[in-house]
Parts: C-alpha cells; structure tokens; sequence
C-alpha cells in the first residue's frame, strides 16, 4: 500500500490522460520537467543521507535496492520522454507503468530505512554532528571512503568554533563560572577531538579517527545540557525585554571597557540582525495564510515597523562596520513596536479563525477563497467546494419552502438564499477567467448575508429543540398512519417496525455545517485531504486512513440494510429500501476506486472514486425528498 509524491502522480496522472486524448503534450512535457526535478533531488538526498546510516546486512540490503530503482525511476522517465516525441501510445503506457513501478519500490525502500533507523541510538543532540559522527562510524567499518567524511567536517568545525565564541563572550558579559568552567572543559575536548579528526585525514590512521569521534560525541552531548543553562544565567540577570538587544549592550560596554573583542561584539550584532530575519520570516508567512486576502490592512502596521527596524539597523551598520560604538537606544522601542505589531496579527489570525466558529462550512469555503484571491491555482477545487455549498443551498431552500419556521423566518431565510444564489452565481462566472476582482465582489456579496443567516439558524436550532419533547415530528407510519415521535423504532399504532433511512427529518439542512450530514462531512473532507495531496500538503497515508474509516462506516450500512430487508414491508417501502441499498452499494464501491487509485498513484482513478460518492450522495438527498413528499401526503 504505497502512495507516490505528488509530481510523480502528476506525470503518471497527464500521461494516462494523455493516452485517451484528454492531455495535451505541453501539460506532459512541464509535468515531465517537475518530476525530473523531483527525481534529481531524491537522488542527491540519497547520496546526502545514506552515508550516515549505521551499516548492518538489512540496511545494505535496502539501500542497494533504492540505488537500483532511483536508476530504473530514472530510466523511466527518459523512456517515457522517448515515447513522447514519437507520440506511441503503448510505449508511454509501458514506460509510465515502469515509472511508477519504481516509484513505488523506492517509496517502500525508504519507508524500510527509517525503520531501521529509528533503531540507531543519537550520539549527539547537535543533528550536524549526529550525522558526522555515523559516517565516521561508517569509515572506520569500511561501509564508506573517508571522501564521505570530509566533506561533512566543515559544518562540525564551524559549530565547535561557535560554542567557543558564545562560551568566551558568555565569561565576559554574565560571568556564572560555576557554569563557564565545566563548558570550557568541554569545548576543549571537542577541539581536541577535531584535532585528531584532522590527524586521521592527514595520517590514516583509524585510532586517531577513533579518538576524535568519540571526544566530539561525547563533548557535543554534555555541551547540549550546559548551553540551557547559559540561557538561564542570561536571561535571569537581563536589564532588557530583548535578549539579543541586552546582549548587544552589553558586549559593547564591555568593549569599550577592553574587555571583549571587536569580534565577539560582531557576534552580537549577528543576533540582532537575525532576531530582524525571524520577523521578517513570521510576516512572509502571514502573506500565506489562507485569510490573508481578508487582512491584508491588517499586515501594513506591522511591515512599517518591520521597516522601521530595518532602517535602525542600516543607519547602525557603517559604525558597527568600522568597528566603534554606535547609539543603540532607538533599537529598543523599534522592536517592540515590531513585536507588539506581530503579536496582533497573530492574534487577529486567530479571531478570524474563530469567526466563524458556528458555521465550519462557511469558515472552510471562505479559506478555499482566500487560497484564489492570494492568487493559488484552486479552480477546480474552489469550483467543488462551491458547488457543494450551493447544494446546500438548495436543499435548505427546499426545505424552508415546506414550512415549519415561524413568523416571518421562513420568508426571510428564502431572501437570505437567493442573495446568496446570486452570489454563487457571480463567483462561479469569476472562475471562468478568471477573474478574482470578481470573485471578490461575489465573495463580499456572499459573506454580507452570513451574519444575518447564523442568527435565523441558532433560532431555528433553538426553536427545534423546545419542540421536540412535546411536538413528534418523525414518521408517518406507511401502514396505519400513525405519527411517531423521532427515534421511534417501533409504530405506536400497529407495532410495524420503522426504518431509520425513512423518519421524517428533526431538522432543517445546516448550510453552516454544523449540523452536516454524516455524508457531506466525510465527502468535504474526503475531497479537502485529496486535493491537499494533490498538491503536496497532505500526506497520502492521511488520505488513505480517512478513506479506510469511511470504507468500514459504509459497510456497517450495508449490513444494517441486509438485517432490515427481512422484515415484511410494503411494496413502496419495498421500493424505496431497494434504492435505498443500491445507493449505498454505489457509494462503496466509489470508495473502493478511491482508495485503489490512491494505492496506484493513479490520481484520476481516485478523483473518479470521489465522483461515484457524490453522485450516490446526490441521489440519497433526491430519494429522502420523495419519501417526505410521501410522509406529507400521508399525514394530510
């Protein structure tokens, strides 16, 4: 059960469509072009990587099959780009199923050596140096040639080299050598372990390499622990609200009093330059946030602090550069402007999370359009989630036309959903393009009604649940015509038993999701982690356990129906149970293509799969509607 990278599936995907003359060769050749790419850094990933794992006979094993199939993904490829320029349709087919032949036993290798690598023990928390010191492990067993290790030295010498400055400033700026002493011991070890590291390159000889892995090992370790209690020391004698600010500070005065280095000062100011980055990151990821589009006004505050700090630190730069001692005193409050603005973002992400709390449904669509206002290629996905949100639309609207609210409710409601009928219309006109100016002005049009539409449906929530203790509102038994109250699974009047699938519904379709049915929850979210996947967001392992769950609730279905089929029915409950269960049979075997095509790689299966759910769904609203025209013709 192997789930193949989203380009991978892209390539195999274009090329079947290719075949039956739903492609066109520039959609093949750019998604060729993507999956190289994809299979060209696996390549170099595995060259990275696989000299760090601890050698035993299994993982040998593994990694000489992975070698082999990365060359057969490869061979694949290149045929299938033969294929291609002759336009063979048999010869795409043969190489596409190569390729994902040896995508998937590439997939499963890897899957096998993270088992086994998770039975290797970590000899040093530093992941630079774990990783060194397992292809030292590696040379000295004769797995790898000491090329592999060299090449790896460089970071290693920089991090000790930079445990050193931070312990020399450290002494300076804090004092503490309760804690000073014990790290310098330890970052002497592992210099002394470079040493020998570098006597072994130079030498040969495997003791030196020997001695020098193990004082780095075990110097990197303790030196981990101690680094926490630095922090501590630091942060319990700060005079600032910025560490790296009041560490700044403080390296210059001690400067000017000849007591630090020009260098360790230069180290400082490296941390404030990167505290001025880390912002900087925080708001580029507040610009992919899914709302964004609805807090862009939001972002400017916090971009004009970020400026504001970048300037501080420009206007800083020459003397720093020159080696004197500039004013330091605007930087304080240009960061805490920049953090306070930051924080507000944040927590305004989290107020428009929560905004719509009572209508998930509305809350997911409305990130779906942010997605495409941000400029992300989501039409086809926008177009789904539209639809179904109309679908909803339209049952309520059905429902509300049946009667049931009081006062002016029901009326009131109807207006609500053509504004929003004519909303729909408008963004789905807008994909065609498309054109997000439009997809705004039918956006902002949809979401003004919302407001208005969660208040009628609390009241309605709140309405139907003061009615139902003393007003039954189920079924109207098809035999006697004896009304039932909801749940009832027997008929008061004549003691015929009454099927669930045919009781009258407690309450109106919930367009704000809240009160979705069990069916629309799992096929929105079915369709939210398949497109996810698609895209390379969500795993595929997510996908699959999602559709296993929905797979075991529609076999329980099933045998609920087979267990109700024996008893005596009328022949239009005969008739509507028949359906009933043909539907249902539909749906899984929707779900079986699903997941055959995830397991394939094959996403067009998949999407397929998908579509025989909805459409059996579709057609489960369709007879619901007939058996409460029934119901009603009964009752009157």
């Amino acid at each position: 059960m192997t789930l193949l990278a989203a380009p991978l599936v892209r390539i195999l995907d274009v090329a079947e469509r290719l075949a039956q003359g739903r492609a066109t060769p520039a959609e093949v050749h750019e998604a060729l072009s993507r999956a190289r790419d994809f299979c060209l850094e696996g390549r170099s990933l595995f060259a990275l990587v696989s000299p760090g794992l601890l050698r035993t006979p299994e993982v040998d094993r593994i990694l000489e099959e992975c070698r082999q199939d990365l060359d057969a993904q490869e061979e694949a490829l290149t045929a299938l780009e033969e294929a291609l320029k002759g336009s063979e349709e048999f010869r795409i087919g043969r190489a596409a199923q190569r390729l994902r032949e040896a995508a998937s036993r590439l997939a499963r290798g890897y899957g096998a050596l993270h088992e086994e690598e998770k039975k290797e023990r970590i000899y040093s928390p530093f992941p630079a140096v774990d990783h060194f010191l397992k292809v030292g492990l590696n040379v000295l067993e004769g797995h790898v040639g000491r090329s592999e290790l060299t090449e790896r030295f460089p970071p290693v010498v920089a991090l000790v080299g930079r445990l050193e400055r931070d312990l020399r400033r450290f002494e300076v700026l804090y004092g503490a050598v309760e804690v000073a002493r014990p790290m310098a011991g330890l970052v002497k070890s592992m210099q002394a372990g470079l040493g020998a590291l570098v006597e072994s390159f130079e030498s040969g000889r495997q003791s030196a390499l020997a001695d020098g892995l193990k004082l780095l090992g075990r110097g990197s370790a303790a030196a981990h622990e101690l680094l926490a209690e630095m922090d501590r020391v630091a942060a319990a004698s700060r005079l600032g609200g910025h560490a790296y600010l009041d560490e700044l500070r403080r390296a210059l005065d001690c400067h000017s009093e000849g007591r630090l280095p020009w260098a360790l000062v230069r180290d400082a100011w490296q941390l404030v330059q990167g505290a001025e980055r880390h912002y900087r990151q925080e708001l580029d990821a507040f610009r992919r946030f899914p709302l964004y589009p609805f807090l862009e006004a939001d972002e400017a505050p916090a971009r004009a602090a970020l400026d504001r700090v970048r300037a501080e630190l420009d206007r800083l730069q020459p003397a720093l550069d020159q080696e004197s001692a500039p004013d330091v005193a605007a930087l304080e409050p240009a960061f805490d402007a920049l953090a306070s603005q930051v924080a507000h973002l944040w927590d305004r992400t989290e107020e428009e999370m929560g905004r719509y709390s009572e209508a998930p449904a509305f809350q997911e669509l409305r990130e779906r359009v942010g997605r495409a206002l941000s400029g992300e290629p989501a039409g086809l996905l926008l177009r789904q989630q539209l639809s179904s949100f109309h679908e909803a639309q339209q049952e309520l609207a059905h429902q509300a036309a049946l009667g049931g609210l009081e006062g002016g409710l029901g009326s009131e409601m109807v207006s609500l959903l053509a504004v929003q009928d004519q909303a729909w219309q408008v963004m789905i006109s807008s994909l065609e393009g498309p054109d997000l100016a439009v997809l705004r002005r039918g956006w902002d049009l949809l979401e003004a009604t919302m407001p208005r539409m969660i208040e009628i449906v609390r009241g309605m929530r709140e309405a139907l649940e003061k009615a139902r203790p003393a007003a039954p509102t189920g079924m109207a038994c098809m035999r006697c015509g004896h009304a039932n109250p909801p749940g009832a699974r027997y008929c008061g009047g004549c003691s015929a038993v009454l099927p669930e699938v045919f009781q009258a519904p407690t309450d109106y379709t919930d367009i704000l999701g809240g009160g979705a049915s069990e069916a629309g929850t799992r096929l929105s979210n079915l369709e939210r982690l398949l497109t996810g996947y698609e895209v390379g967001q969500v795993e595929g392992e997510e996908v699959l356990a999602e559709v296993v769950a929905s797979e075991q609730m529609s076999e329980r279905v099933l045998r609920a129906l087979e267990q109700e089929g024996g008893r005596v029915q009328t022949d239009q409950e005969a008739a509507f149970a028949r359906r009933f269960r043909e539907l249902a049979c539909d749906d899984a075997q929707g779900l079986a293509l699903l997941r055959k095509g995830l397991e394939d790689g094959d996403l067009s299966a998949a999407w397929q799969g998908l579509e025989v759910c909805r459409v059996a769904e579709q057609a489960v609203l369709g007879l619901k509607q007939q058996i409460e025209a029934v119901m009603v013709s009964e009752a009157g």
